[in-house]
C-alpha cells in the first residue's frame, strides 16, 4: 500500500462518515437514545449497502460475459451512479 492509497481511503471515510453524521442529526434523538439510535442507523446502513453490492455482484456475475455488458450496465451505471453522487452533494452544499 501506498501512503496516497491510504490518504485517499480516509479522505473518503472521513467524508462519508460527516454525511452520516448529518443524517443522525436530522433525526433529532434525544442525548440518552444516540447510541442506540447510531447503532442501528449504521446497521441499517450498512444491510442495505451489503444488499446493494451482492445484488450488484450476482447480476455482473451473470451478464458479465454477454457481449453488451460495458455497454449497456458499465458505461450507465458509471453514469447514474456520478449523477447521483453530484446531485447528493449539490443538494447537501445547497440546502
Amino acid at each position: 500500500y501506498t501512503p496516497w492509497r491510504l490518504l485517499i481511503v480516509f479522505f473518503f471515510g472521513l467524508v462519508h462518515g460527516l454525511g452520516f453524521a448529518s443524517a443522525l442529526k436530522d433525526l433529532h434523538l434525544p442525548a440518552s437514545l444516540l447510541a442506540v439510535g447510531l447503532v442501528g442507523f449504521n446497521l441499517g446502513v450498512e444491510g442495505a449497502q451489503l444488499a446493494v453490492i451482492a445484488l450488484a455482484f450476482f447480476a455482473t456475475s451473470w451478464l458479465r460475459d454477454a457481449g453488451c455488458y460495458r455497454r449497456f450496465i458499465v458505461i450507465p451505471g458509471s453514469t447514474l451512479i456520478a449523477l447521483a453522487g453530484i446531485y447528493w452533494a449539490f443538494a447537501r452544499a445547497l440546502g
